[in-house]
């Protein structure tokens, strides 16, 4: 009988001394990832050249930033903002850019809903695609006068953008590049511009009037679809196509001159335009079927008669 106690407390006190040296194990982990996580905060960023590397994953990151109330700084020195850190970043409603800046990154603000104002500096000379898309409360944009490009989808469905000036080195609107922009009332395109992509004003309800320059050569398919109160438009004088669905439902629009030197209007291009009555077009342009709605009349003009 002593003996069996015996044994019973020899495997108790094993038990029990397993049990703690399970949990001295675990603590010793919890500390280990502590110390970790706090190692590779500290090394999460280094600085090389004006651009913070992300350590960790190894991509280019930014420069550094800070807050004060509701501005966020990023701080002079910084030549290149790149989206590896701006997903993990919150930003407050105005955002300082330094004067150092060359480069913004595709998606860098992106869904940032907090932005209402940004300064982009004139170092600046490219913009990343998408870089500004659903910012929903921006309302003021300043860009820079070393743009050539507003990229893909650059500032698509920035709700309340109300106006936007496009500086005159501009000669290139992208894709879906203000798309959805639906408080956008008026736009002055530059005189250097020479294409508009797909969707570039895709869904602008509010856009009313547009003053298209000489200098534009190409417009795309859906460039103005769904903008329901355009009800003005001044096309360029070197267009030669007007593509299918390029003004697809502009539901106000009710007249439009064709310029002589579009070629061809391909079906489709003013599809669902209800009030669309008249449309001005020289003898020479070829109508694909289903250009234009059906009760719409077609003033063909000789080449050299001016347009109404």
């Amino acid at each position: 009988m002593p003996l069996q106690l015996q044994n019973y407390s020899d495997s108790s006190n094993t038990a029990q001394r397993g049990r703690s040296s399970c949990l001295l194990t675990t603590v010793i982990v919890i500390l280990f990832l502590a110390a970790l996580t706090i190692t590779m905060a500290a090394e999460f960023f280094y600085i090389s050249d004006g651009v913070i590397y992300n350590g960790y994953f190894g991509h280019k990151a930014i420069g550094g930033i800070y807050n004060q109330q509701t501005t966020t700084k990023f701080r002079e020195g910084t030549t290149e903002i790149n989206s590896s850190f701006c997903g993990y970043t919150s930003f407050l409603e105005t955002v300082i850019l330094p004067d150092s800046l060359k480069i913004i990154g595709d998606n860098v603000f992106s869904g940032k809903d907090d932005i209402k104002s940004i300064v982009i500096p004139d170092g600046v000379t490219s913009i990343g695609r998408k870089a500004f898309e659903g910012c929903e409360n921006l309302t003021s944009v300043k860009l820079s006068r070393q743009l050539t490009a507003i990229p893909d989808w650059c500032f698509s469905a920035c709700e309340n953008l109300a106006s936007i000036a496009i500086p005159d080195s501009v000669t290139h609107i992208g894709s879906g590049a203000f798309s959805k922009c639906s408080s956008l009332k008026s736009l002055v395109i530059p005189d250097k511009v020479t294409y508009i992509g797909t969707d570039a004003f895709n869904e602008c309800t509010g856009l009313k009037t547009i003053v298209m320059p000489d200098s534009v050569n190409t417009i795309s398919s859906f460039t103005f679809a769904d903008c329901s109160n355009l009800s003005q438009i001044t096309l360029s004088n070197r267009i030669t196509v007007i593509k299918r669905y390029t003004f697809y439902a502009c539901t106000s629009l009710r007249h439009i001159d064709i310029p002589d030197s579009v070629s061809v209007i391909n079906a489709d291009a003013f599809k669902d335009c209800a009030n669309l009555k008249t449309v001005s077009v020289s003898a020479k342009t070829r109508i694909e079927q289903k250009a234009f709605p059906p009760h719409t009349k077609i003033i063909k003009r000789p080449s050299s008669q001016p347009k109404h």
